[in-house]
């Protein structure tokens, strides 16, 4: 996964680089549609509330925040972290390599969820398809869904141990597994409290039960 994320985000490098905003941020205030791709380098995309962006969302060295009961296409970010606030939705996925995940209540990304370096924050937010992380935390809270699996990635190559943490809380659910694919190298600790669900199988991590 780490090498498909890689090349696709040095393909969105190379497609910014004509249209992009450089040394500028990007702000859509409440209630605007907007049909095209939106594209920064060193810079915020900032959408308010109640917008429609007909188009994928992509920045190089900046944040990208969406407001509340908007919807975008798609998301791609490097070195910059991702909010997603109430209600809102991803039609497809959100792809991130150096920086944090985030979303709030009844947020919904219709594909997959993808980190490399950072975290992911899901909260009473459900992903309808998976979670995949190389060296990221994952922390599911309020009733929060993932429909597919959650899948944590070793990096090879590299002696050095690293831990990757999984907290489910508060009712939340896991539909599919809990899978540390080629990750000898990575300690992974589920963390499941007693009102929580993996209804598919935990492989190659270990379960702590939670009271």
């Amino acid at each position: 996964m780490m090498k498909y994320l890689i090349l696709v985000l040095s393909a969105m490098v190379l497609m910014v680089g004509c249209e992009a905003e450089v040394n500028e941020s990007i702000t859509i205030e409440s209630n605007r549609n907007v049909d095209k791709d939106l594209y920064t380098i060193n810079g915020d995309i900032i959408i308010g509330d109640h917008c429609v962006i007909n188009g994928a969302l992509k920045s190089i060295n900046g944040r990208i925040e969406i407001g509340r009961e908007s919807k975008v296409e798609d998301i791609k970010s490097i070195n910059g972290q991702v909010k997603i606030s109430e209600n809102s939705k991803v039609a497809e996925s959100v792809t991130v390599i150096n920086g944090a995940v985030t979303l709030k209540a009844n947020a919904v990304v219709g594909q997959d969820v993808n980190t490399v370096n950072g975290s992911i924050r899901l909260v009473r937010a459900r992903v309808l398809g998976d979670v995949f992380t190389v060296n990221g935390d994952v922390f599911l809270e309020d009733k929060a869904l993932v429909v597919g699996s959650i899948v944590v990635k070793g990096k090879t190559g590299e002696d050095e141990k690293r831990k990757v943490e999984i907290f489910l809380n508060d009712s939340s659910v896991v539909e599919g597994n809990i899978d540390g694919q080629k990750a000898e190298n990575t300690q992974i600790l589920v963390y499941l409290d007693g009102s929580s669900q993996i209804k598919g199988d935990v492989i190659n991590a270990e379960l702590v039960y939670k009271k």
